[in-house]
């Protein structure tokens, strides 16, 4: 057991003793004797030692080590690790430096494995070293696990190694030192430590980023809060980004007022900690978000045209059947809230009192003596006949279909829609209930269609609002446009720092 430190004092002695041998210039065997019998444990120790430290939690598990012509910061990074595995990355003429790592270490010869490479050869250190962390996978071990050394080697492999460690967020270490002799050119014995950074693609998150603002450009913003949640070392894009897809998330699921809220947290994110570039670039279109869902959040009109634009998203992102079933539910709603409106209850309407709804008459400009209206009920079921080839009466409960008959049955507009209503409807109920995998096409003329029945619905019963309305139907807010401006702007500001 390595319980203790190695004095300073006795460094120096060790020290000072090899210093005198070196001025003697004695043969290359008698300096490599006294470097085992009086460096290598000073190194050793302080090594162990500084692990107790450095690894406060569990320490790794697997060990790759790339090999140079130094074998005692080698066999000390194994001793003061105890992994389960090591594996060597060596060439043809650093092979023989594992011999006396594997003599200072006394490990098991089943737990090594060596990978040779040419140390020239970027593309061959890059697969090997990918083997290597293959094989310690193949043991059991979690890349989580996995650490590499990468102080050894010539300076090509250590650095393909630091590249490898990124794209798999492994951990590495490097055996360092405190002081170091000029006259012996090398470290004082005792004085090495290890520096240690886990997991690099989540400490250093630049490859994360960008995938993340490529999701994020592509309006898929599920996956990014799962990606966010890995990485250690958040930066300021990412904290903000973090906040935003939140919001933009709550959003698409109709949380209109959590959206506004962290929303609102991301926009005092940017005033208070980007710079002012990036404010003007950024906030006009957090303004802009936050001043459309204000309008959404009290008022169905604008959600109906929210639920439409979501509708489109979701078709542009080949998501067809979700796009039937979203488009669908946006004219439901805004039927739903025509309904309430004139004060007809859909599930229990009472036909009979039609002439005294004074909502439903003003709507259609109709009086009680009119001729149109006190043909009501044969309209309605003469039409009824006509799109459910079917003998009935009113119906007990108004439908989709139903309700939209009975409203037409006062605007010309409207009656020229009844047929491509029925054709789509059909299509939807095909798509629920049948498991019927619709075609692109099918799914691009049902969202044309209910737009256009949208607009018309919209241009009737809310003329104040229309203007305002079909500009939101034609230009969704949460479009890849005004994404694609904050993913630049944010690229920049995540390389300024």
């Amino acid at each position: 057991m390595h319980n203790s430190k190695i004095s300073e004092e006795l460094i120096r002695k060790k020290w000072n003793e090899y210093l005198s041998l070196l001025q003697r210039q004695p043969d290359r065997q008698s300096i490599k004797k006294f470097e085992l019998e009086n460096l290598w444990p000073l190194t050793k120790e302080a090594l162990i030692d500084n692990a107790k430290t450095t690894f406060k939690e569990a320490k790794p598990r697997g060990l790759i080590s790339t090999v140079g012509f130094s074998a005692d910061p080698i066999a000390g990074v194994i001793l003061a690790l105890n992994p389960e595995y090591v594996c060597f990355i060596h060439t043809e003429e650093s092979e023989k430096t594992i011999t006396q790592v594997i003599s200072m270490t006394n490990y098991p010869l089943d737990q090594f494995m060596k990978f040779q490479v040419e140390k020239d050869d970027i593309i061959m250190i890059y697969s090997e070293i990918r083997r290597a962390i293959k094989h310690l996978i193949d043991k059991g071990i979690k890349e989580t696990e996995i650490v590499i050394d990468a102080t050894g080697g010539t300076k090509i492999i250590p650095f393909i190694e630091g590249l490898v460690a990124q794209n798999f967020n492994l951990s590495v270490l490097y055996v360092s030192y405190q002081h170091y002799d000029s006259t012996a050119r090398r470290p004082v014995a005792g004085s090495e430590r290890i520096i240690f950074h886990e997991h690099l693609t989540t400490s250093f998150p630049d490859g994360i980023f960008e995938q993340i603002l490529a999701l994020f450009s592509n309006q898929e913003f599920s996956p990014i809060n799962q990606l966010t949640a890995q990485i250690d070392q958040k930066t300021l894009c990412l904290t903000f980004l973090a906040t935003l897809v939140t919001g933009l998330e709550q959003w698409e699921h109709y949380e209109y007022d959590e959206a506004i809220t962290s929303i609102s947290t991301a926009k005092t994110y940017v005033k208070t900690k980007f710079r002012h570039h990036a404010q003007h670039v950024i906030l006009p279109v957090l303004d802009q978000w936050l001043d459309y869902l204000a309008l959404v959040q009290k008022n169905t009109w604008y959600k109906t045209v929210d639920i439409m634009n979501k509708a489109k998203r979701q078709f542009r992102k080949k998501d067809r059947i979700n796009a039937a079933i979203t488009s669908y539910s946006a004219l439901e709603l805004i039927i739903e809230h025509i309904f309430t409106v004139l004060g007809i209850n859909r599930q229990n309407p009472e036909y009979h009192a039609l002439k005294e709804n004074k909502a439903f008459l003003e709507a259609f400009n109709l009086l009680p003596e009119n001729a149109e209206f006190q043909k009501i009920q044969a309209k309605w079921v003469a039409t009824s006949k006509k799109i459910k080839n079917k003998n009935l009466d009113l119906p007990p409960v108004l439908g989709l279909t139903d309700s939209f008959v009975l409203l037409s049955l006062f605007n010309s507009k409207l009656q020229k829609q009844i047929g491509g209503l029925k054709h789509f409807t059909d299509l939807r109920n095909k798509i629920v209930h049948r498991l019927y995998v619709p075609k692109p096409d099918e799914i691009n003329n049902m969202l044309n269609f209910f737009t256009t029945l949208l607009e018309i619905l919209l241009s009737l019963f809310c003329p104040d609002d229309y203007s305002a309305l079909e500009k939101y139907l034609s230009q969704d807010l949460l479009n890849k446009e005004n994404l694609h401006t904050l993913a630049k702007q944010l690229r920049i500001e995540n390389l300024s720092g």
